[in-house]
C-alpha cells in the first residue's frame, strides 16, 4: 500500500512538472513572439517615418500632402487586411501620388521592409465596436450610379477621380483590385470615424439614410469601373 502511494505521488509530481514545463514553454513562446513583433514594428516605424510620413503624417493622420488617407484610422484598420496593406504599399495607386514602393516596381523596399511597415501600422489599431456586415448582395449598377451622383460625387468626383482634401479616388484599378466588396460596403455603411466620410446606412445616424440594398447598388456601380479599366 505504501509503495502504491509513493508511485501515485511520483506520477503526480511528473504530471505537475510537465504542466509547469509546458506552461513555461508557452509563456516563453508568447513573449518571444511579442518581442519579435515589437522588433518588426520598431523597424517598420523607422521605415514609415522615412518613406511615408511626408504624405500620411507622422501619426498616420493623413492629408499632409495631397489626398493621402488617414492610415491610423481605427475604422480603416479594422477592415484592411494585411494583404490589402501589403499590396497597396508594394504597388501603389496609379493616378495618385501613391507610388509603388516595392523593388519589383522600381521602389526601394524589399518584402521584409513592407511586412515591417504593416506591423507598425497595426500598432495603431484598436478594437472598434461594429455591427456585423450583412451579406453583400448583387446590386444594380444603374441604380448605384444615380445614388453615387446624388450622395458621393461631391467629395469623390463625378467619375470617382477624387477631390483634393475632400474624398479619395475611388475609380482606381489598384483600389478596386485590392478591396473586396465587404470592405467597400462597410466603408459606405459605417463611414470612417474622424474623417469627412460619414456613415450612410439607414438607422445609424447616417447622413444618407441608405438601405442595405442601396449600398449594394453603390458597390456594384464602383465595380463597373473596374470592368472598364
Amino acid at each position: 500500500m505504501a509503495c502504491r502511494k509513493r508511485e501515485m505521488r511520483g506520477r503526480r509530481l511528473v504530471w505537475t512538472g510537465m504542466v509547469v514545463l509546458g506552461g513555461g514553454i508557452l509563456a516563453a513562446t508568447w513573449f518571444l513572439g511579442r518581442a519579435m513583433l515589437g522588433a518588426h514594428a520598431e523597424r517598420g516605424q523607422a521605415l514609415y517615418t522615412f518613406y511615408c510620413a511626408a504624405c500620411h503624417g507622422p501619426e498616420g493622420q493623413g492629408r499632409i500632402r495631397g489626398n493621402a488617407p488617414q492610415l491610423s484610422n481605427p475604422d480603416f484598420l479594422a477592415l484592411a487586411s494585411d494583404e490589402f496593406l501589403r499590396v497597396t504599399i508594394s504597388r501603389g495607386r496609379r493616378g495618385t501620388e501613391m507610388r509603388g514602393w516595392a523593388r519589383e516596381v522600381g521602389g526601394p523596399l524589399n518584402p521584409a521592409d513592407i511586412k515591417d511597415i504593416v506591423a507598425f501600422l497595426r500598432t495603431w489599431q484598436r478594437e472598434v465596436p461594429r455591427p456585423p456586415t450583412p451579406p453583400v448582395g448583387r446590386g444594380d449598377p444603374t441604380r448605384g450610379r444615380r445614388l453615387y451622383e446624388a450622395a458621393c460625387a461631391t467629395c469623390h468626383g463625378r467619375e470617382g477621380q477624387g477631390e483634393l482634401a475632400r474624398g479619395t479616388a475611388l475609380n482606381s484599378p489598384d483600389l478596386l483590385a485590392t478591396a473586396d466588396d465587404v470592405f467597400l460596403w462597410a466603408t459606405i455603411a459605417y463611414g470612417r470615424w474622424g474623417t469627412p466620410m460619414l456613415p450612410f446606412l439607414r438607422g445609424r445616424g447616417a447622413v444618407g439614410q441608405l438601405s442595405e440594398e442601396e449600398i449594394s447598388d453603390l458597390v456594384a456601380y464602383l465595380r463597373s469601373w473596374q470592368n472598364t479599366q
